[in-house]
């Protein structure tokens, strides 16, 4: 699961199981300036599965990443 406040930007070839949410600034009143951008080859691929795993743990493991970069990993 990966929640992003402002515009996500994704480059090159990625292959996401789970779900990608963003913008989530605006349900604060926020100005998400910019669109997101996905530029690439990218395979999206929601699975409940690994969503009911993640939400489970979530409350125990939230990270705020500023202007950063995140590498991701195989959920296995």
């Amino acid at each position: 699961m990966l929640l992003v406040g402002g515009r996500l930007t994704s480059n090159g070839n990625s292959t996401i199981r789970g779900a990608i949410i963003s913008g989530l600034n605006v349900w604060l009143g926020m100005t998400v300036a910019g669109k997101t951008q996905l530029n690439g080859n990218k395979t999206y691929q929601y699975d409940s599965c690994i969503m009911d795993s993640v939400s489970s743990r979530l409350t125990a493991s939230l990270v705020t990443v500023r202007d950063g970069t995140v590498t991701s990993y195989p959920l296995f």
